[in-house]
């Protein structure tokens, strides 16, 4: 096989072959290697959706305990505030009948009846028993209201644990979701380099495939792209061609891109001397022979 008109080498096309498919296996192992990591963020990212969901859900009952803890407080309040009216409805009663008793006091002193005296000691007596039932009641509405305070602490206190739980769990959930989009974000970025690596993986596949292709014409004829184009695109943009100082060769004018100097001359036949002194035998020859068509030559 002719190798004329080729572009040739320092390194030779095995070196340059190996140095290609070796930069191909390297982009694999990273893109392969990119894949796993960008697995394991998906994990990761799966996990953190799953501890988020928990928390929301602890969230969700912490909230109907809480809720619940309302109710009851508003329940002991309106409860506290009956027992005020109560305590205030008995403190006018235990008054009413004080006055009454001295009242009553002051008419037996006055009066010197007996039958009227045994009268008044009698309603005297009644008032004794009311004025002391009414002080019992109002002693057993403070002890009542002693005790809804005291539940009314509890229940404060129960609710500024569940609300201090409640805002922790809101920290988490705020803390995984951020680490959620952080790695979100890390996930994109692992996706935008596996494209740029897969991207040169493509261009050096291309590249590789066209050097095994080179040596053979019918093949070079069989490409769309002109052979000169295909070595520009593929030579001054590949980092092989950097790392081994390769230059496009220009099929055309038999020289490389980057020098002026041609590889081989292109053989072309000169116009036949048509001057009296140029009729020699050779020259006849030559003309005969550039005259004949090519395929009686």
């Amino acid at each position: 096989m002719s190798t004329k008109g080729l572009p040739i080498y320092g390194t030779g096309k095995f070196t340059e072959r190996m140095f290609a498919k070796e930069e191909k296996a390297s982009l694999r192992r990273i893109i392969e290697s990119m894949k796993i990591t960008i697995k394991e963020k998906d994990s990761m990212i799966e996990i953190l959706i799953k501890q988020n969901q928990s928390l929301f859900e602890s969230n969700s009952k912490t909230y109907d305990f809480y809720q619940n803890i309302y109710v009851e407080n508003e329940l002991l309040y309106e409860r506290i505030a009956d027992m005020d009216v109560k305590e205030k409805e008995s403190q006018t009663k235990i008054e009413q009948l004080e006055k009454e008793l001295e009242r009553l006091k002051k008419n037996i002193q006055s009066s010197g009846s007996s039958e009227r005296v045994r009268k008044l000691e009698n309603k005297n007596y009644r008032l004794n028993s009311l004025l002391v039932e009414a002080r019992d009641r109002l002693t057993q509405n403070e002890k009542d209201i002693n005790e809804l305070n005291l539940s009314l602490d509890t229940i404060e206190s129960n609710y500024e644990v569940v609300r201090k739980s409640r805002s922790e769990s809101i920290n988490q959930s705020t803390q995984l979701l951020q680490e959620n989009i952080r790695l979100k974000n890390e996930n994109e970025l692992l996706n935008e380099e596996l494209l740029d690596l897969r991207d040169k993986y493509l261009v050096k596949s291309r590249s590789v495939t066209f050097n095994e292709m080179r040596g053979d014409k019918s093949t070079l004829r069989s490409v769309k792209l002109s052979p000169t184009q295909i070595m520009a695109d593929s030579f001054q943009t590949s980092p092989l061609s950097e790392s081994l100082q390769l230059t496009p060769y220009n099929y055309s004018t038999g020289q490389d891109y980057q020098s002026s100097e041609p590889k081989h001359q292109i053989e072309t036949y000169s116009s036949p001397d048509t001057s009296m002194d140029s009729f020699s035998p050779i020259n006849n020859q030559v003309l005969k022979n550039h005259d004949q068509p090519r395929h009686l030559r």
